[in-house]
Formats: C-alpha cells, structure tokens, sequence
C-alpha cells in the first residue's frame, strides 16, 4: 500500500472494519487528519524526542529523514536504533501509547518536512472514529519495520545486509552520516568506505 499521508496507515491497520469501505467515511477520516496536521520544516540535528519526556506526537516525514537513537554517556557514543525514511510514521511508540516517559532520543536527520498529529487530537480522533482505536496496537508492530534489529540480524554478509538496508529504508542513506548507518546496519565504518572506493 502506498502511505503518502499520515491517514494511509489508519486505512491499513484498519482495513477490514467495515467503515473503511464506505468511500465517505474514509474521506471524512482524511481531513479530519489533515485539518489536524501541524507541518514544519525542521533544521537539520533538531532534537524532537528526549529520554525521559512524554512523546506526545505522531511525526509523518513527508521529506527527509528522523533518526532514533540512544547516547551512552560513559562511551560518548550513539547507537542508532531507528531510521525513519520518506513517508514514515515516526514516534516512540510504548511511550506514545501509554503517555510515560521516552527511553530515546529523536533527531532530524536533514533539513526536513514533517507532519505532526499531537496526542489530544489522537484522543479525539479515536473518539470521533471508532475503528482508529485499534491504531495504537499497531504502533509497536509498525515500529518494528525501522528498527535497527532486522537489519543487524539480517543473514548475510556486509554486503548484503547493505543491499536489504538500501531495498527496505531507500534514501535515507543521502541524509544520515556513515556512523549513524554503520550503527544501524551493523556494519564497520570500514566496511562503508571501502564500499565507497
């Protein structure tokens, strides 16, 4: 299914209730989400997420790319856990869902178009329309397809976790640094530049 707008995942998380079928209602759906869309372009290195706040957003990448990450302070490094690429629903799922607080960080990766729905709207989304209860169930599985542990787990060698990484995440490799994909993938910053010669 094609996801060009925040909507595009409630019709498919929801695709068998049987309000969806009805073409009014689904339109009706749609700008109720776009009437409570917020869109901005954010500068590039912009933390939109901390550990230890409430994620209280849905963030829809329309142009870009957001990063998830964790910072160990003893190491002064980051470990990259999510890449969220064009038209990705980016957030913190558990701490979205459940309003406690985030255990990530969330960064832009690159001068980025963003769309964002605010937890009360959320609230009265799922007022407004009963089958968009089921959403937040789904959040934690659709995180999963960014997450960094199918790629790292991926058999294979570099190469071939590369090639998955580039099939599954495509583009967002233009806006993130190679330390930020060596983490990810799980693959040596070595590695990277060799493959660059």
């Amino acid at each position: 299914m094609d996801r060009n707008h925040l909507s595009d995942y409630f019709f498919e998380q929801n695709a068998k209730a049987p309000e969806y079928r009805d073409g009014m209602y689904r339109n009706r759906l749609h700008k109720f989400i776009s009437a409570r869309l917020i869109t901005n372009v954010y500068p590039k290195n912009l933390i939109v997420q901390v550990p230890g706040n409430v994620c209280d957003r849905i963030y829809f990448v329309d142009q870009g790319a957001i990063q998830g990450y964790d910072y160990d302070l003893q190491r002064n490094s980051k470990e990259t856990l999510y890449l969220w690429n064009k038209h990705a629903l980016a957030t913190d799922a558990l701490s979205f869902s459940y309003q406690h607080p985030g255990d990530f960080y969330m960064e832009i990766m690159a001068n980025s178009t963003v769309s964002h729905l605010g937890f009360f709207d959320y609230l009265e989304l799922i007022h407004e329309f009963s089958p968009a209860k089921n959403f937040s169930g789904s959040l934690k599985e659709l995180e999963k397809y960014w997450y960094c542990g199918r790629f790292r787990n991926y058999p294979g060698k570099a190469a071939e976790k590369l090639e998955f990484f580039r099939h599954e995440i495509p583009g967002v490799e233009l806006y993130i640094t190679k330390g930020s994909m060596s983490s990810f993938v799980g693959v040596s910053r070595e590695h990277l530049s060799r493959k660059d010669k």
